[in-house]
């Protein structure tokens, strides 16, 4: 498992009582870097269930030719 400590951060609050919290730049950048490797990992499970899932797929030609259909049905351009 992946931890940061963190460090405690400073809050900045403007007149309208609205909270701003100031990390270190480095603690930033980690962060991001866990919800990228987070978003990744969610992607691969997508992916994986989709495999697993036994109903067919349509061919992308189909589902485009289905979607143009609609639009024209519906006078959206």
């Amino acid at each position: 498992m992946y931890t940061i400590n963190l460090q405690t951060p400073q809050f900045l609050t403007d007149s309208n009582g609205n909270s701003l919290a100031l990390i270190p730049a480095d603690e930033y950048r980690e962060l991001l870097a866990l919800v990228e490797m987070y978003e990744e990992l969610e992607d691969i499970r997508s992916v994986r269930e989709a495999k697993a899932d036994p109903s067919p797929a349509e061919p992308i030609d189909v589902v485009f030719k289905r979607m143009e259909a609609y639009r024209k049905k519906n006078g959206i351009s």
